[in-house]
C-alpha cells in the first residue's frame, strides 16, 4: 500500500472528532483522535501509515468508554485541513492546569483556529481541541514555557520551606506539558532548585538521569546550583507566592541546604564523564560544569545575559582543563580566546544593566577565580 496518507484513506469532509484514545491521567497532555463518519457513524482511532485503518460500529462506542478506552468528546469538531499530510493530535487541558497558568485556552495557534470542546466524563473539567500534531505540541511547549517563566520568579532562597509545594506542582504541569527536550532539561533544573536539599538525588537518579542518560549527577547539580543563583540574583526578594522568611534564618537555612546536596553527591554513583570533561573534583559545587551540548538548556538567542555567562564560563573551564594535558592544541586554545573574549563582552553588558546581578553571577560562578576580569 506504500506510504499511505489519511487522504487515501477516508474523505476527511466526512470524518468528524468525537474523542481521543485512552484516559487523561494528567493535567494536560496529546492523544490520537477517536473519529466518526458521518455517513455510517462507524468509527476508528486515526493514525497516518501505511496500515488500513480499523473501522467499528457506533454500537461500540459506549463500551469503549465504559472500559476507559476512549475519553469522548461532548461536541464533535472538525479534522485539522491538514489532516491530508500530518498527524492530527488531540490536545487536552484541564482547568486546575489552566488555573495554575491564570491563563485562558488559545482560540487559534499561527493562524489556526483552536476550536475547544468538553470532555464530559472527566472528574475536573477538561478541554479538548484536535490539531496538526507539531501544532498540538507547539501549544503544550508554549505554556511550558509561561511556567518557566513563573517558576524563574518564584523560585526561593530557602528550599526547604513548605510552600514550595506550589512551585514543585507548577514545575510537575511544566514537565506534563513540554515535549521540547531543551524545554524539559531546564525544567528539570528548575525543579532541582525548589526540592529540598535532600530530595534532589533521589529524583535525579529516578527522573533526570532515565530521560537523559548521559548527563552526570555532579554536572547537574552544578548546573541546577548556578541557575539557583543567577535567578536569585535577579530575584532577591521570594515571589508573593511564597511566605517570607528573615534573612538570617534564609542563610543558615541555605547553608545547610548546600551541605545536604554535597552528602547527596557522595551518595551517587556518577556517569562516566565525557572525553575531556570538567574535573569535577577541582570545582566547587556552586560552580557550573559542564553538561552534554545535546542538553543545553536554550539556544543562544532566547537565553539571558546570566544563562550565557554560565554556559561560557563552563565551556572556558572544559578548555582549560583540556589544555592543560593537550598544550599544542592551538585550535582549542584559538576557541577560548574567543569564548573569552564573548564571555567579557557579556559581563560588561551585564555590568552596565545592573551592577548588582553582575557582582552575584561572577561570585557564584568564581569567574574571577577563572582569570577572567572585567
Amino acid at each position: 500500500m506504500g506510504d499511505a496518507t489519511i487522504g487515501n484513506m477516508i474523505d476527511v469532509d466526512d470524518i468528524e472528532v468525537i474523542g481521543l484514545a485512552g484516559s487523561t491521567l494528567v493535567e494536560c497532555g496529546t492523544a490520537l483522535p477517536i473519529v466518526r463518519r458521518r455517513g455510517d457513524g462507524m468509527f476508528c482511532r486515526l493514525v497516518v501509515g501505511p496500515e488500513p485503518l480499523q473501522w467499528f460500529p457506533g454500537s461500540e462506542f459506549d463500551h469503549l468508554v465504559s472500559t476507559g478506552r476512549i475519553s469522548p468528546f461532548e461536541f464533535p469538531v472538525l479534522l485539522p485541513s491538514s489532516a491530508l499530510s500530518e498527524q492530527p493530535l488531540v490536545i487536552y487541558v484541564n482547568q486546575v492546569f489552566l488555573e495554575a497558568l491564570n491563563t485562558a485556552l488559545p482560540a487559534d495557534w499561527e493562524g489556526m483556529p483552536c476550536v475547544w470542546t468538553p470532555m464530559p466524563r472527566e472528574t475536573v473539567f477538561t478541554s479538548a481541541a484536535c490539531l496538526p500534531g507539531e501544532k498540538a505540541k507547539a501549544v503544550l511547549n508554549e505554556m511550558a514555557e509561561t511556567i518557566l517563566e513563573r517558576l524563574d520568579a518564584g523560585i526561593p532562597r530557602n528550599r526547604n520551606r513548605d510552600d514550595n509545594a506550589a512551585l514543585l506542582q507548577l514545575t510537575d504541569f511544566g514537565l506534563c506539558a513540554a515535549t521540547d527536550k531543551n524545554l524539559r532539561w531546564r525544567l528539570y533544573l528548575r525543579y532541582g532548585a525548589a526540592l529540598p536539599a535532600d530530595r534532589v538525588s533521589r529524583t535525579f537518579v529516578t527522573f533526570i538521569q532515565r530521560e537523559f542518560p548521559d548527563c552526570q549527577w555532579q554536572s547537574y547539580l552544578a548546573e541546577m546550583q548556578s541557575l539557583h543563583a543567577v535567578l536569585l540574583s535577579r530575584n532577591p526578594t521570594p515571589h508573593v507566592l511564597l511566605s517570607p522568611a528573615s534573612s538570617e534564618t534564609a542563610s543558615t537555612q541555605q547553608r545547610e541546604s548546600d551541605d545536604e546536596y554535597t552528602r547527596s553527591a557522595e551518595q551517587i554513583r556518577p556517569v562516566t564523564a565525557r572525553p575531556g570533561g570538567l574535573n569535577q573534583s577541582a570545582v566547587s559545587v556552586v560552580q557550573i560544569a559542564s553538561v552534554p551540548a545535546a542538553l543545553s538548556m536554550a539556544s543562544e538567542s532566547t537565553q539571558s545575559a546570566e544563562e550565557q555567562i554560565v554556559r561560557l564560563t563552563a565551556d572556558i573551564q572544559d578548555i582549560k582543563n583540556y589544555l592543560q594535558t593537550h598544550p599544542t592544541d592551538f585550535a582549542k586554545r584559538l576557541g577560548l580566546r574567543s569564548k573569552s573574549s564573548r564571555l567579557r563582552k557579556l559581563l560588561g553588558q551585564l555590568k552596565r544593566e545592573s551592577r548588582k546581578r553582575y557582582q552575584l553571577i561572577i561570585a557564584a560562578l568564581g569567574i574571577r577565580k577563572l582569570g577572567i576580569r572585567k
